[in-house]
């Protein structure tokens, strides 16, 4: 299955062989220092989303598949992506 927008080539039809970078991923991100209690109340809420019969619908339209995981799962996984992609570009830099 192709995962990119048409004329924007993949990783392999561009050369890159061999490299895996996990399935493509949306994710809510919070600035540094907010309190625990709104992070809660933020994540309690999007649970609540996620129960709501008509919101699973609208989103089942489009294939997505809302996982809502602990802050601490979604920082290790940001960051096991981020490291992915580090070595990525240590292998094939970006043209300046």
């Amino acid at each position: 299955m192709r995962s990119t927008p048409p004329g924007v080539p993949t990783l392999a039809e561009s050369g890159i062989r061999g490299v895996a970078v996990g399935d493509p991923w949306y994710g809510l991100f919070a600035p540094k220092g907010v309190p625990s209690a709104v992070l809660a109340a933020w994540h309690n809420g999007l649970d609540q989303l996620r129960q709501d019969a008509s919101v699973m619908g609208a989103l089942g339209v489009i294939n997505a598949d809302p996982v809502l995981s602990s802050p601490e799962a979604f920082a290790q996984r940001v960051a096991a992506d981020e490291k992915a992609f580090d070595a990525l570009v240590a292998v094939h830099p970006m043209p300046q």
